[in-house]
């Protein structure tokens, strides 16, 4: 009823090591946290709070999946767990048991088993239940991805009567070895961590004993190339680890101090370091022989220590209890002193440190290797197919849908996979399924000749068939499309059901895509270039030429042009390396460069005019002249200007060049108007004869100046007598500027009386009088008057010049007119 067609068959290499980014993030003490993804390292909140025991585990990406007290479970968004609680009984003064344990947790990742891990919980020294020792495993594929504790597996006891310190590091076997000691004997408990689960029976080595007193409250390390384990616990040992067997074996004790607490190997493996309380010591691990390993001991800090661990930032770190800080160690690998010990350096923005730093697996894990193989089935005729995993001596097989077995039934067309584990090995296979129970028909649309001469192959979707007809009767499973056009290709795969029409949209653009860009065309050397690449979105491989010898590849260059001219911009691109196009653009970039002008005169009279050359070798638009007195002008060429000042002073002049990309720059220079002299002579005046001469001389005021005089009489004294009539001119000269200015006066002769020959007696108050008024005007010293009538007859008289004349009347008679 069915067949299968195996077609693929593909080899994928090892996704790496499982230890990887797994400690990238740390969480401990009274809410604390640690990024070590971050460089440098980040702080951020967490909601544990414990004195001690605390680890957490991230994803091969470095990405947090959760942590623990040993007690509890929060999954990667602070919360915990729906299963998480109580994974150890009982508890002790209101506090849980883990919290007063040195190492109380630990999280292993089960070998083989994607998603798996064991939560290991371990009571207290001084614990009513003594040492207690309990496992749970969290399943990650549980609560939508967030994992959570197998109910099943909650709190499975494994042993007691232990010491506070635990740890694990990685087998030879695809196992895990987990590391704990006995309280009650001097036995170091090695416990085998597999695929298939805990191995109840440890491997027990000789442990040299603690000295009398000690409650078991020190740290268990092992290096990092799982050569060597140290126990701090009021003496400090060193032993010989084997990663094949679990044993452990030469112990050499190196310090006895009360309060030994932390131990940890430097990265490298060349250093121990152990912390007593008020002393952290380094001892050097590469020298010779024991003697002088032992004699290395060197103090690199007083300051009071607890726990001590590695880091992912090739650090280690120091915790104290109740701080805001870590000390750090940054060049653990050095000799004494110089591994750098900073005290409280590390801040952390939220919570605070206690005893105890996360408890994590010693080394890396080469425990998952993932190998992947794909195949392609394809069912004819069938109602339904039974996929069967590739290798049959596997073990943990699950499907896609979260179903598990070694075979999975299905009738619908899809992608199947399964994944298992062989021998400390990860595998998928990948099913690519489909069921020919009707007619296919195909569509392809091809938009994407990417240049008009483009020739697109095309062909048949499925390959398994015997004939293959095309449209104009070829025969073939491909054909050339060198135009635009419908295509399509017929053929059966099975005579029953299975037959197929594949069709083939085959549209080239109307012309080829094409290169542009934009960007001004006018620039100052002090401006950056902006190119904006608008070529066709296809293109995707670019190459400029910028004109000046310079070339550049990104998509949208930024330049500047330090140099003014005219440069060709030059754009070539191509779609992967075909359907090359060009384009160019001119760029004309200018400089900034001085203006200034020069004058025909700086000094002026008021009223004159100065002319302005400029001086400009820029690439200007226009010229602004800007004269200082209200007034200012626009010239677009370089000819010389002309302007007028009224008034005197000192005018400064500023030359504006409007430059066509430039910024404007200016020039000024002062222009000094002097003041013409005042002249005035007086009113016109008159000359008698026998009369006095008249005193000529300039009435107005000068300060303080020295000016030449120069009279039409060609006197230059600054006064002259006038004896006749005439026009007589002054021209004054300032002697510093040389502004002159010419005043006048005329003196005529004015010695007769005017004689009126009409007046009008009506009391009006206009010419009621009859008197020769211009006896007063040239202040006659004597004067006599008579009036007569036709016939001789006297009728008024007079010789008061100033009496009112005669009023018309004669003995109080009007007379005839």
């Amino acid at each position: 009823m069915y067949r299968y067609i195996l077609c693929l068959l593909i080899l994928i290499e090892s996704i790496g090591h499982l230890h990887g980014q797994y400690g990238n993030v740390w969480v401990f003490g009274d809410s604390a946290g640690i990024d070590f993804n971050t460089s440098p390292p980040t702080s951020f909140r967490s909601s544990v709070s414990t004195n001690e025991g605390v680890a957490s585990i991230c994803d091969d990406q470095g990405r947090l999946l959760f942590y623990t007290d040993g007690t509890s479970i929060w999954d990667r968004y602070h919360q915990i767990m729906p299963n998480g609680q109580d994974l150890i009984k009982g508890r002790m003064l209101g506090q849980t048991q883990t919290s007063s344990t040195s190492q109380g947790a630990l999280i292993i990742p089960i070998p083989g088993r994607l998603g798996k891990y064991y939560v290991f919980s371990l009571g207290c020294a001084e614990c009513p239940a003594d040492g207690q020792l309990y496992y749970s495993m969290v399943d990650m594929d549980l609560n939508d991805g967030k994992g959570d504790v197998v109910p099943e597996t909650k709190a499975a006891f494994l042993t007691m009567h232990l010491t506070e310190y635990m740890t694990a590091v990685a087998g030879n076997q695809c196992n895990i070895w987990l590391i704990v000691a006995s309280k009650i004997a001097p036995e170091i408990k090695a416990y085998n961590v597999t695929s298939n689960g805990v191995d109840k029976d440890p491997v027990i080595s000789e442990k040299i004993a603690a000295p009398a007193g000690s409650q078991g409250r020190g740290c268990v390390d092992i290096s990092p190339d799982r050569t060597k384990l140290a126990v701090a616990d009021e003496n400090l040992v060193l032993y010989n680890f084997d990663a094949t067997s679990g044993k452990v074996s030469n112990p050499l004790e190196l310090y006895r101090k009360s309060w030994l607490w932390g131990v940890a190997f430097s990265p490298d493996n060349s250093k121990l370091y152990a912390s007593a309380f008020s002393l952290t010591y380094q001892f050097n691990l590469d020298l010779p022989d024991t003697n002088l390993i032992k004699a290395s001991g060197t103090v690199i800090t007083e300051q009071f220590g607890y726990y001590i661990s590695r880091a992912p930032d090739g650090k280690m770190y120091i915790s104290h209890v109740l701080q805001t800080a870590l000390s750090v160690i940054n060049k653990p690998n050095e000799v004494g002193i110089a591994c750098d010990y900073q005290h409280n350096t590390f801040k952390l923005s939220s919570g605070r440190s206690m005893l105890g730093l996360p408890n994590a697996i010693s080394t890396e894990l080469n425990v998952n290797k993932m190998f992947y193989s794909s195949r392609w089935d394809t069912i004819t005729c069938a109602d339904f197919t039974e996929l069967v995993a590739h290798r049959p001596d596997g073990a943990h097989y699950r499907w896609q849908d979260g179903s598990w077995g070694q075979k999975f039934k299905t009738d619908t067309s899809g992608t199947y996979w399964v994944s298992y584990n062989k021998d400390c090995e990860m595998y998928i296979d990948t099913f690519h399924l489909v069921f020919y129970k009707n007619k296919r028909m195909y569509s392809t649309t091809i938009a994407n000749a990417l240049c008009a001469a483009d020739t697109v192959l095309l062909q048949a979707k499925e390959l398994h068939a015997s004939q293959y007809v095309w449209e104009d009767q070829l025969l073939g499973t491909e054909k050339i499309a060198r135009k635009g056009g419908i295509y399509w290709v017929s053929y059966q795969i099975d005579a029953l059901c299975a037959y197929y029409a594949d069709t083939f949209d085959v549209r080239y653009p109307h012309r080829d895509p094409r290169l542009s860009f934009v960007s001004d065309s006018l620039y100052c050397t002090s401006e950056q270039v902006l190119f904006q690449n608008t070529s066709n979105s296809l293109f995707n491989v670019f190459h400029w030429r910028l004109g000046d010898g310079q070339e550049t590849s990104v998509a949208h260059p930024q330049y500047q042009y330090h140099s003014a001219g005219q440069y060709e911009v030059v754009l070539t691109g191509s779609i992967d390396g075909k359907c090359m196009d060009s384009t160019r653009r001119q760029i004309f970039v200018d400089s900034i460069v001085p203006v200034s002008f020069t004058v025909d005169k700086r000094a002026i009279c008021q009223g004159e005019a100065v002319r302005f050359f400029p001086r400009v070798d820029t690439h200007m638009i226009a010229l602004r002249w800007q004269y200082a007195t209200g007034e200012s002008m626009v010239a677009e060429d370089k000819d010389p200007v002309q302007h007028a000042f009224v008034q005197p002073g000192l005018y400064p002049v500023v030359l504006t060049a409007i430059n066509r990309a430039c910024p404007e720059t200016h020039f000024t220079d002062t222009i000094e108007v002097f003041p013409f002299p005042l002249v005035f002579l007086g009113q016109d005046s008159a000359l008698c004869w026998k009369g006095h001469p008249i005193l000529l001389k300039n009435s107005a005021r000068q300060a303080g100046e020295k000016y030449h005089y120069l009279w039409n009489t060609d006197d230059t004294t600054q006064d002259i007598l006038a004896v006749k009539e005439g026009t007589y001119w002054l021209q004054l000269t300032h002697d510093s500027s040389g502004c002159a200015a010419t005043g006048s006066v005329n003196i005529a002769k004015d010695c007769y009386i005017d004689i009126p020959n009409t007046f009008s007696p009506n009391s009006d108050g206009h010419n009621d009088y009859f008197f020769p008024g211009q006896v007063l005007i040239a202040k006659a010293e004597r004067f006599k008057m008579q009036v007569l009538n036709r016939w001789g007859q006297k009728v008024f008289a007079t010789s008061t010049i100033e009496g009112k004349g005669w009023d018309g009347r004669f003995n109080g008679n009007e007379q005839p007119g």
